[in-house]
């Protein structure tokens, strides 16, 4: 949930965006940490993401707000610049960030963009290579490194001239670039600033491989107690480095990933350049699933011993009718409780991602009702005649809707109430949506038999 400085910064940020006065925005905006600027992208229409992003373009120091953004966020942004101007400001961003943005764009404008950097020898043109879920495809390249018989002040002197989160540790190479030792910080701090970098390194250090699932990478910086830790490949020349900011995105992305499997969800969802289309097609294959055992049983019914009335062998359909809305409602739930944890949604003006919600939910309703029509007919599992095959359509429309609606709704509600939605939507949800669908397709069968 919000806190009350969030709600307090929302608020001004968005009469900053709706006046006309831009020198103020910007004072404004220096006044806030860069992480709280960042962290508004998701919570903003998108219309207002594009006026704030033009108004921390302006700032003297854009940078150090835009690489705390979201990479959804960036490539929404580049989407909308195009190439030439997108190519820019990716090469201005931290290799690691820049290849997720990448990894986030339409496919045409990915492989342009990858062309051109490519083309520049840019080094997110070479993480794009590897897997994203390895720890190749997390690394930063731009590690401090340096040879043995450097001094200690030397390696200091190094080690400021490199980015803030890279900047903790600075590591030793051999002539071919293999790593044999790293030193800390605060270790050549506090050693003679003219001792050799080889007394005062520590050999051996823990190393993570380039193709190292990133589950892997999370274990060793917990089992550790890391600040970064070296990727290094089978001969043992260091890559790049994985910062503890990089874990905690992974360990982030894990828990969204593991709480949406669990309902049958992708953990793209919460992206903001995914569109409607694509989510309710990923969304719609367990459903699918669910339907067709469904038409099965009423398949069965209808075929084995003496044939059904019309109106029991509909009956017959109410628990799957059921079980879609009450698996629409779920799906619903998961992305707005998750949505809610990690700041990308707004429970205060939450419009846009339910109208999303029901955009997705209308085209699947449309896609499930389709195949209620096509293998009714095809196979004769419902009566003959156009009722039955109308009255399970409908039905299914209206109650995916509902449970979309519903699912969204109630952890909406809750979390305005100071309730975590979390520990109360999912019985909630589940009763409503089996009311729901209950009184839908009783309803329609009163309606037309």
């Amino acid at each position: 949930m919000r806190s009350r400085r969030q709600t307090v910064l929302l608020a001004r940020l968005r009469e900053v965006l709706a006046g006309k006065d831009p020198k103020r925005g910007r004072r404004q905006l220096l006044r806030r940490h860069p992480g709280e600027i960042a962290d508004a992208f998701p919570l903003l229409e998108q219309e207002e993401r594009a006026q704030l992003f033009a108004l921390v373009s302006s700032l003297p120091q854009p940078y150090g707000i835009l690489e705390r953004a979201e990479p959804d966020v960036l490539a929404e942004q580049v989407i909308r610049l195009g190439l030439e101007k997108g190519v820019s400001l990716l090469r201005r961003l931290p290799v690691d960030l820049a290849t997720a943005v990448v990894r986030d764009l339409p496919t045409d404008l990915s492989k342009a963009i990858t062309e051109r950097l490519t083309a520049q020898h840019h080094r997110v043109a070479d993480l794009l290579t590897y897997d994203e879920d390895t720890a190749a495809g997390r690394m930063d390249k731009a590690p401090a490194t340096a040879s043995s018989t450097l001094s200690v002040g030397a390696a200091l002197a190094k080690l400021s001239q490199v980015h803030d989160d890279l900047a903790n540790a600075i590591y030793v190479v051999d002539n071919e670039g293999r790593l044999t030792g790293v030193a800390s910080w605060h270790t050549l701090v506090a050693a003679d600033q003219g001792e050799p970098l080889s007394s005062v390194a520590v050999d051996d250090p823990v190393t993570v491989g380039l193709g190292d699932p990133k589950e892997e990478v999370v274990r060793a910086f917990d089992r550790y107690h890391l600040l970064s830790v070296p990727v290094v490949d089978e001969e043992g020349i260091l890559a790049g480095i994985l910062t503890v900011e990089d874990v905690m995105d992974l360990v982030q992305e894990e828990a969204t990933e593991d709480a949406f499997l669990m309902a049958g969800l992708d953990e793209e969802e919460l992206s903001l350049t995914l569109p409607t289309l694509t989510i309710a097609t990923r969304r719609v294959g367990w459903l699918l699933i669910t339907l067709l055992g469904g038409l099965i049983t009423g398949a069965l019914l209808n075929t084995r011993g003496t044939p059904l009335p019309e109106t029991t062998l509909l009956f017959a359909f109410l628990p799957v009718v059921m079980a879609l809305g009450g698996a629409i409602g779920n799906q619903s739930a998961v992305i707005v409780v998750r949505a809610l944890a990690t700041g990308r949604l707004d429970n205060e003006k939450p419009w846009g991602f339910l109208l999303k919600q029901f955009r997705v939910g209308l085209v699947m309703a449309a896609l499930c009702g389709g195949v209620v029509l096509v293998v009714s007919r095809w196979a004769g599992i419902l009566p003959s005649g156009p009722t039955a095959p109308m009255i399970v359509g409908a039905s299914l429309l209206g109650v995916i809707l509902a449970g979309s609606m519903v699912g969204a709704g109630i952890p909406l509600l809750l979390s305005r109430k100071n309730i975590d939605p979390a520990i109360a939507s999912s019985p909630l949800i589940g009763s409503i949506c089996d009311l729901c669908g209950v009184s839908i397709y009783t309803g329609f069968i009163a309606l037309w038999i």
